[in-house]
C-alpha cells in the first residue's frame, strides 16, 4: 500500500540500535518504506551530571542509524497502556 509505514522502535543501547539497524536495512531492501524510528526509554533531560551523562552517551548510540528522524522518548514511571498517552509522546 502507498500508505503503510513500518515504525522501528528501539532503545539507546548500542546493542539493540544495532540490530535495530539491521531490521531498517531489511525493510527497505524488501521495497517497503520506513515511516520512522522511536528511540524509547532515554534517559529523561534534566540537571543531573549523571543522567546528562548517559543521555549523552544515548544521543551518541542513537547516531549510528544514521538518521535525523529519531523520535526520543524519555523512560516513564509507568508504562503508556492508553493510545492518548502515546499520542502525547510520539507524533502519531
Amino acid at each position: 500500500s502507498d500508505v503503510t509505514r513500518v515504525i522501528v522502535v528501539t532503545r539507546p543501547e548500542r546493542v539493540v540500535i544495532a540490530e535495530s539497524k539491521r531490521l531498517i536495512a531489511e525493510v527497505e531492501q524488501r521495497g517497503m518504506r520506513l515511516g520512522g524510528v522511536i528511540a524509547n526509554c532515554m534517559t529523561p533531560a534534566n540537571d543531573c551530571a549523571c543522567d546528562q551523562s548517559l543521555r549523552g552517551y544515548e544521543i551518541d548510540a542513537l547516531t549510528q542509524l544514521g538518521r535525523n528522524d529519531v523520535v526520543m522518548v524519555a523512560r516513564q514511571d509507568t508504562p503508556v497502556t492508553e493510545l492518548e498517552e502515546l499520542t502525547k509522546l510520539v507524533p502519531i
